[in-house]
C-alpha cells in the first residue's frame, strides 16, 4: 500500500504512526515493518516518533527503534535500564515453581522467580487467561513485572515479611495493652 500513488502511502503512515502509538506487539509490528520493508522515505514523518521508542521498556522495541533510527541517520541516547523480568534467565520445565524457591512457613520467595510470585494464584492466573484469550504465562509474567516494580524481593521477600510480621506483633502488643488498660478502667468505674 505504501509504494501506491496519491492515498497509499498516506494510509500507510498512518497506520504504522497508529502502531507505534500502540501497545503490546503494535510498537514492534510497526518497526518490524518499517525494517522489513525498508520505506526509508517515511523517515521525515515517523522520526520523531521512533527516536521516542528508544527507551522504551520493552527491549525488543527499544532495540529495533534504535535499528531504525541509524538506519535512518537519526542520532539517538539510549539510557541503560535494567531488562524486565520477563527476559532474565527461563528454566525449562512445568509450570509449577519448586517449593525450595518458597520459604515453608510464610511462603514467601527466596528468589526473584516470575513463576514463583503467582504459584499460589495459579486458579486465578489460569481464569484470567481464560478469559482474556491467552496463554497463563503472559498473565503470571506480567503480575511477576509488577511484583518487581512494587519492590520485588525487598519488598514481598523473607526480610520483608520478617520485619512485617514484627510490627503486626508490636500492634498486638499495643492492642493487648489497650485492652487490658480499658478493662481496667472498666473494672474500677464499676466498683
Amino acid at each position: 500500500m505504501a509504494v501506491q500513488p496519491a492515498h497509499g502511502e498516506a494510509v500507510s503512515e498512518r497506520v504504522i504512526r497508529r502502531l507505534l502509538g500502540g501497545d503490546l506487539e503494535a510498537p514492534l509490528q510497526a518497526l518490524h515493518t518499517l525494517l522489513v520493508g525498508k520505506l526509508d522515505r517515511l523517515a521525515p514523518l515517523l522520526g520523531p516518533t521512533v527516536t521516542t521508542l528508544v527507551s522504551h521498556r520493552d527491549f525488543a522495541v527499544a532495540e529495533a527503534a534504535a535499528l531504525l533510527a541509524n538506519r535512518w541517520g537519526i542520532p539517538v541516547s539510549v539510557d541503560a535500564q535494567p531488562l524486565p523480568l520477563f527476559y532474565k534467565l527461563e528454566l525449562n520445565g512445568p509450570l509449577e515453581v519448586d517449593h525450595a524457591l518458597t520459604d515453608e512457613r510464610t511462603g514467601a520467595m527466596r528468589v526473584e522467580s516470575e513463576l514463583g510470585w503467582t504459584q499460589m494464584l495459579r486458579s486465578t492466573a489460569q481464569a484470567l487467561a481464560k478469559a482474556a484469550d491467552v496463554d497463563e504465562l503472559t498473565i503470571r509474567r506480567r503480575a511477576a513485572m509488577f511484583i518487581q516494580e512494587w519492590g520485588g524481593l525487598e519488598a514481598f521477600g523473607p526480610q520483608a515479611v520478617t520485619r512485617l510480621e514484627g510490627q503486626l506483633r508490636e500492634s498486638g502488643r499495643k492492642a493487648l495493652g489497650m485492652t487490658l488498660l480499658l478493662g481496667q478502667t472498666c473494672a474500677t468505674s464499676m466498683s
